[in-house]
């Protein structure tokens, strides 16, 4: 790792649907803004399944909205993932807690990843198992989302 970047790392359960859409957009938003491209965006599962690939709907949804996520491949959280994380950003305020209850974590900036748009600890919803409809609504939320959490990082020194 880039020890000079700061690394953002994206929790969700399985790290087959939710944390890699997100870290799609952030790294597409980074490939177009020079403010951004100071952060390393890595994302993992409490539970993933080791090498799993993005699940089939999280990857057409990417491919609809001009992103790809064929070559993801998940990966678990671990005690050196949160300690290389400057920023924990969580699906759900469940992440969150299990974050701080089977890690030790350094950061002071950890939030669910709808805390810096609505000011509340919401939840994105886990599409996983679920019609297209719902990954497309999962999708549309963090998109929705990811200007409140450019600008935050964007005012970070």
């Amino acid at each position: 790792m880039n020890n000079s970047k700061t690394m953002v790392l994206i929790i969700c359960t399985g790290n087959t649907c939710r944390s890699p859409m997100a870290e799609c957009l952030l790294n597409n938003a980074k490939a177009s803004d020079e403010d951004l491209r100071k952060y390393l965006f890595r994302s993992a599962g409490l539970f993933a399944p080791k090498n799993s690939p993005a699940s089939i709907y999280a990857q057409q949804v990417a491919n609809a909205n001009q992103l790809s996520l064929e070559s993801h491949s998940s990966i678990i959280v671990t005690q050196n993932l949160v300690d290389q994380a400057d920023i924990i950003l969580g699906m759900t305020m469940n992440h969150i807690q299990q974050i701080k209850a089977n890690f030790f974590v350094k950061t002071k900036e950890i939030f669910t990843f709808l805390e810096l748009h609505k000011d509340s600890q919401s939840d994105i919803i886990d599409p996983y198992g679920l019609a297209y409809s719902e990954y497309v609504k999962c999708f549309s939320d963090m998109k929705e989302a990811l200007p409140s959490i450019i600008k935050y990082l964007k005012g970070r020194p």
